[in-house]
């Protein structure tokens, strides 16, 4: 297939854990409905449900008893439900999920869990613009390959 530069989409960057608006902090529990358009970090425990338009960040200690819906995800600690990400779903080295993903960009790194199926799904183009590019730092060159 062949395809113009304006049908190819940048990916999606991680969550911009310095643009959250919203924290669940460590010891604090939350049960019910979690319903915002801005971003969200999880230190504490959520359980029921959480949809955001915005990214949902789910820190080591964090644990999310709920089915999530947001436009990008960050799992470090743990997540039972099924979780839809409309942009990106990550899932760092000590993070754990239980349950069904659907997202169109997903990246397990090495260690994270992912217990459930995984549905690739078709980029939400209005989620996927309004995601942060992502914040990796450049890759040291090598002298021998110059």
């Amino acid at each position: 297939m062949i395809r113009s530069r304006r049908d190819v989409q940048a990916p999606a960057g991680p969550p911009d854990p310095g643009a959250v608006e919203t924290i669940v902090g460590k010891g604090t529990e939350v049960k019910g409905d979690l319903k915002g358009s801005g971003s969200l970090r999880v230190d504490g425990r959520v359980e029921g449900t959480i949809q955001t338009t915005g990214d949902l960040i789910v820190g080591e200690g964090g644990v999310v008893v709920a089915d999530v819906q947001a436009a990008s995800v960050l799992v470090a600690g743990e997540v039972q439900g099924q979780v839809h990400a409309t942009a990106r779903l990550e899932l760092a080295a000590s993070g754990r999920i239980r349950g069904d993903v659907e997202t169109p960009i997903l990246v397990v790194n090495e260690g994270g869990r992912l217990d459930g199926k995984c549905a690739m799904t078709t980029p939400d183009r209005r989620a996927a613009d309004s995601v942060a590019p992502s914040r990796l730092p450049p890759q040291p060159r090598d002298a021998a390959t110059e």
